[in-house]
């Protein structure tokens, strides 16, 4: 068992080195810093993304719909696979910190498909990226955004930071909330959650030895930036996605 343990996690890695060789690829020859719905880079984002689902072993369920029209989507944060997730279903532009971007091959797949960066601590660095959002937003593409700031267990929500949501008021653009639970019988699966002082490698492995992991996404009630100030879109938002964590805690 120790020996076999060691080899499938070099499998797994292996298969997900040449993913993210095949997304350089097809990022070079068909992203250009967007992923605007109907184009055959939004196609091939989404197709990437539920690949790395079908390699770790990780199935899916989707409520609701995703809004069609530029849409500043807002979700809870568990783990760092919410992003396959969400961008299986939907093609976005992630809003992630600055140090990704240097990251190997990560970091360069991430900014030919727009992912959009905040170097956080820096002065002036929300506003830069309220722009930045804004911008997206006005061409058409659809953006995500984790406003707790961090990653939590999933049995519940953080705070929700308020002023990235200005961002979809500047543009004229909906938000709409995403709920996003890794559950299991007896309530949330306990390798799901990368948080604490887990190192991203910890976290992998958790996913390549545990193939009974269950992703769900609840996009809830879409809501027009127009009629609320960014203090109430926060929010509202973060009671639809508490509700609908809640209720499903109490079915499972």
């Amino acid at each position: 068992m120790t020996i076999l343990k060691p080899f499938k996690t070099f499998i797994y890695l292996l298969h997900v080195f040449f993913h993210l060789v095949s997304g350089i690829i097809l990022a070079n020859l068909y992203a250009k810093g967007s992923v605007q719905t109907g184009t055959r880079a939004a196609h091939l984002f989404c197709w990437w993304h539920k690949r790395l689902k079908t390699i770790f072993h990780v199935q899916s369920h989707v409520y609701g719909k995703a809004n069609t029209r530029p849409t500043l989507f807002v979700a809870n944060h568990i783990s760092w696979f919410d992003i396959p997730a969400v961008g299986s279903v939907v093609p976005v532009r992630f809003l992630s910190k600055q140090e990704v971007s240097e990251w190997p091959l990560i970091g360069w797949l991430a900014r030919k498909v727009g992912t959009l960066f905040i170097q956080r601590g820096r002065k002036g660095a929300a506003e830069q990226s309220i722009y930045n959002i804004t911008l997206a937003l006005q061409q058409g593409d659809h953006v995500i955004i984790f406003p707790e700031g961090t990653t939590t267990d999933g049995k519940s929500i953080k705070k929700f930071h308020s002023r990235l949501f200005q961002a979809a008021i500047n543009a004229g653009a909906d938000i709409q909330a995403i709920a996003i639970s890794y559950p299991t019988k007896n309530g949330i699966h306990p390798a799901a959650a990368y948080i604490d002082d887990m190192s991203m490698m910890e976290s992998v492995k958790h996913f390549i030895h545990n193939n009974d992991i269950q992703v769900k996404l609840h996009f809830l009630d879409t809501l027009n930036s127009q009629q609320y100030s960014r203090d109430e879109l926060a929010e509202r938002c973060a009671q639809q996605i508490k509700q609908q964590i809640t209720t499903q805690h109490h079915s499972a």
